[in-house]
């Protein structure tokens, strides 16, 4: 980005350097798919990191005198290693697997010249149809029971559809898929604080999830639900839509209850988390009352 901002091809220079280096690191090279949990985290996250890495700076770089076909041809084969080993070691039912899912759609779509990219985007886009029905409980809460996690999932949900419309790839998601999401859009408006912040529930990093974070998140919702005026008047700041009028919300799936004094800035709000269920990165049986005034 700051080689297309100042045009100075010294940044070329330096990515060139240090790309070839980090394409060669592991996981990439050995994906045995080992089954213990602790040695199974470099092949989950770090290869969907990195293929969505790719994807963007392939763009950026593409049209640089530097970007040699040789270049190119180490830079496509690392790609295809890269969504192949994602695929050799898959996680069940988390949030990192919704992450690799990501990535092997996003391949699949963005480099259909691929031998495979057939095979990445109706076995990706299966996936991710089947995480959006089981990674979700009933009342819209991830079943992770994390809200960073829970925003994470829904973005990367989202996104690989909002992908798919921009090049007619649409036809591979089910018609229902975006309403699929409407309850979890919902938990992250009720969830959120007056001031537009939330604590640290279980795995997540509150101070993370700053006011522009969460509005930014709040306009993808309005556009992925435009005829839900409480979710345009929380992505508004009051501006627009209609002010929600419960102000009890009951997450029993998911353990989370809200209560607040009214839809305000000045709000007192309550916030009482009861998870019944154990999740990976949530204690059960823990009852904790939180307050935001």
């Amino acid at each position: 980005r700051a080689q297309i901002k100042v045009g100075n091809a010294v940044y070329q220079g330096f990515l060139l350097l240090l790309v070839p280096h980090f394409l060669l690191l592991p996981p990439c090279k050995k994906c045995l798919s080992p089954p213990a949990l602790i040695l199974r985290l470099p092949h989950g996250l770090q290869p969907a990191h990195r293929i969505q890495a790719q994807l963007d700076i392939m763009s950026y770089f593409i049209q640089s005198e530097n970007f040699t076909p040789e270049w190119l041809s180490t830079f496509l084969v690392a790609l295809s290693d890269g969504v192949e080993c994602i695929r050799k070691n898959y996680y069940k039912e988390t949030n990192i697997l919704i992450t690799q899912v990501e990535s092997v759609v996003s391949a699949g779509i963005l480099m259909p010249e691929f031998k495979k990219a057939g095979e990445w985007l109706n076995e990706g886009t299966a996936k991710i149809t089947e995480q959006v029905e089981s990674q979700f409980l009933d009342d819209g809460v991830h079943v992770e029971l994390t809200p960073g996690y829970h925003i994470e999932a829904v973005y990367a949900c989202n996104k690989l559809y909002n992908m798919a419309q921009v090049n007619n790839k649409v036809g591979y998601f089910p018609t229902n898929y975006v309403s699929l999401l409407k309850k979890a859009a919902r938990f992250v408006m009720d969830i959120t604080y007056p001031d537009y912040s939330f604590d640290n529930f279980n795995d997540t990093g509150a101070s993370s999830w700053t006011k522009s974070v969460l509005l930014g998140n709040f306009r993808r919702y309005m556009a992925m639900f435009p005829d839900d005026k409480e979710i345009e008047w929380m992505a508004t700041e009051g501006k627009q839509g209609e002010q929600p009028k419960e102000l009890i919300q009951l997450y029993k799936d998911g353990g989370y209850y809200m209560l607040r004094s009214k839809w305000a800035p000045d709000a007192i709000m309550m916030v009482l988390k009861n998870n019944k269920l154990l999740g990976r990165v949530s204690p059960s049986l823990w009852i904790i009352f939180l307050f935001s005034a």
